[in-house]
């Protein structure tokens, strides 16, 4: 009998768990669906959380910052605690055509980063607009020279 589509993500989830080593800390529960605010804003806190440190090459973050997936999400927009860390665009585009869907944590050059808790939506919304306010006063000290 052909497995039904949740037995097959559930085994696919198995799997990748089982791939990404017996360190890995995700668990499915609460996981998180966000929106681009959500996401810029929980980026954002991680790496503050992280102490500006990318989990995948153990550098300071600077310059594009992305929030990076262990096992990748199937379903964009999905999120789950333990599950990512901020980390440069550069090193997730690497270690995604390294390891294809899942980053093994013994890979991370600093695993210890990884957050195991999610900030609040609230939490992450206020990051969002402190950031946009931050970026808007810049701009418009740029237009007043």
């Amino acid at each position: 009998m052909p497995m039904t589509h949740t037995e097959a993500l559930t085994a696919l989830h198995a799997a990748a768990i089982a791939m990404a080593g017996p360190d890995y800390r995700w668990t499915n529960a609460k996981r998180v669906t966000v929106d681009s605010k959500h996401m810029r804003g929980l980026t954002i806190l991680l790496a503050q959380a992280q102490g500006g440190i990318c989990a995948a090459c153990g550098d300071p973050l600077d310059g594009a910052v992305q929030y990076c997936h262990i096992v990748a999400s199937r379903r964009q927009g999905i999120v789950a605690p333990g599950n990512g860390y901020a980390g440069h665009a550069g090193c997730n585009d690497d270690d995604y055509k390294v390891y294809g869907d899942v980053v093994p944590l013994e890979s991370l050059v600093r695993a210890d980063v990884v957050q195991t808790a999610l900030p609040t939506r609230k939490a992450c919304h206020e990051a969002a607009d402190a950031a946009d306010a931050v970026r808007e006063a810049r701009r418009a000290r740029r237009l007043a020279l």
